[in-house]
């Protein structure tokens, strides 16, 4: 049964559910590039982010620990 009621927060927007946060960070990342982070096929992201599919909890774990990884590689960054 796919999960509907994800919630991602990012400072005070809420996202109901995949759709939307793919659809908020469409103009930053590409598929070719959520695919990189999360490891999900660019196909299947697209069907998520159009609404065609929703995805399963492991594949919502998968974009969670995905941009987990993102943000701390960032975090770390040091310009000298």
């Amino acid at each position: 049964m796919p999960c509907q009621s994800i919630r991602i927060y990012r400072g005070q927007t809420i996202f109901g559910n995949a759709e939307s946060f793919l659809n908020y960070y469409k103009g930053i990342f590409t598929n070719a590039a959520l695919e990189k982070i999360t490891g999900i096929n660019q196909r299947l992201l697209q069907h998520y982010s159009s609404g065609l599919k929703k995805p399963r909890l492991p594949q919502l774990k998968k974009i969670e620990e995905g941009m987990h990884r993102l943000a701390a590689e960032l975090q770390a960054l040091e310009l000298v």
